[in-house]
């Protein structure tokens, strides 16, 4: 397990390092000589590590190699839940703010709600780009194209999990849908306070909050 952890760690470092150099090739709009991997949709090597060296928008060094033996560690820690542990677990659908709401305003009164459900659908990895080449290059236009028709074939996925939802709830509990996602299962809905309760009771219903609950921007 501590292996499996080092190996996703290493991957999430890859993947910080790929939207970095991405950013910088659209920015500068120059190739480079420097070796960078071959783009691929499949699974990353376990327990690699990549760094580059950026200087002023330019990929300057790019290095990878297998993480060395010595980097994990054999020392016994706790075992974490498993997936199935943690959805048997009583946990609350509903917002605080939304708590708050329903014990002080009026049942009938309408409210911008985030209705978020449980996922049907596995996100595929999206192609890379090929980052020492420029972003209209015939690799890199070929990548966004395949990566817009995976968006597309996701959002019919989507939209066919929205349809029965709201089949089985809009008329029922005045529920009108403003707004729907793609990247995740969630939808933006007007809808009465009173509602909330019978929709935190669905099975396929994991968090019920509101659009706005007043919580500050991270930064200022």
């Amino acid at each position: 397990m501590k292996r499996e952890s080092m190996s996703f760690q290493g991957a999430c470092l890859r993947l910080l390092t790929l939207l970095t150099l991405t950013l910088s090739v659209a920015a500068c709009h120059r190739t480079t000589t420097v070796t960078m991997p071959a783009p691929h949709q499949s699974e990353d090597p376990l327990n690699r590590s990549h760094t580059a060296l950026i200087e002023q928008g330019k990929i300057e060094r790019f290095r990878t190699g297998n993480i060395p033996p010595d980097a994990f560690s054999q020392k016994p820690f706790a075992r974490k839940q498993t997936d199935e542990e943690i959805r048997e677990q009583p946990r609350e659908k509903i917002h605080p703010v939304l708590q708050r709401w329903l014990a002080t305003r009026a049942m009938e009164e309408p409210e911008l709600i985030l209705i978020n459900l449980r996922d049907d659908v596995k996100i595929p990895r999206f192609p890379e780009p090929t980052l020492d080449e420029p972003r209209d290059s015939a690799a890199n236009r070929k990548a966004m194209a395949e990566a817009a028709d995976l968006i597309e074939r996701i959002k019919d996925r989507r939209a066919q999990s929205y349809d029965r939802f709201m089949k089985q709830v809009g008329r029922r509990h005045h529920v009108e849908v403003l707004q729907t996602f793609w990247s995740v299962n969630a939808m933006l809905v007007k809808m009465p306070l009173g509602a909330v309760a019978a929709l935190a009771e669905r099975e396929e219903v994991l968090y019920i909050q509101p659009a706005s609950s007043g919580e500050e921007p991270p930064q200022n």
